[in-house]
C-alpha cells in the first residue's frame, strides 16, 4: 500500500526527498498497520495517534496520521 502511495507522488512530481520522508514515516510509524485492511475506523486512528504524541511528540504524530491519510484515501476512494 505504501508503495503505491509513494509512486502516485512520484507521478505527481514531487520532490524526492518528499516521497522517501513520507515513506520513512509511514514505515516508522505506522509499518504495523501493513496488513491492516485499509479504510480502518477512527477510534484506532485516535488512539494510534495518543501513542505516537506520547512517545514522540505531537509534530510526529500529526505528520504520520497526515501521511496515513494518503494511502488510505487513494485506496478507498
Amino acid at each position: 500500500m505504501y508503495q503505491e502511495y509513494v509512486a502516485d507522488l512520484q507521478r505527481r512530481e514531487c520532490v524526492e526527498r518528499t516521497s522517501r520522508d513520507v515513506l520513512v514515516r509511514l514505515e516508522r510509524y505506522l509499518g504495523d498497520w501493513k496488513s491492516l485492511p485499509i479504510c480502518e475506523e477512527r477510534s484506532m486512528a485516535r488512539e494510534k495517534h495518543a501513542k505516537l504524541s506520547t512517545k514522540h511528540g505531537k509534530r510526529i504524530a500529526n505528520m504520520a496520521m497526515k501521511d496515513s491519510a494518503g494511502p488510505t484515501t487513494l485506496l478507498c476512494a
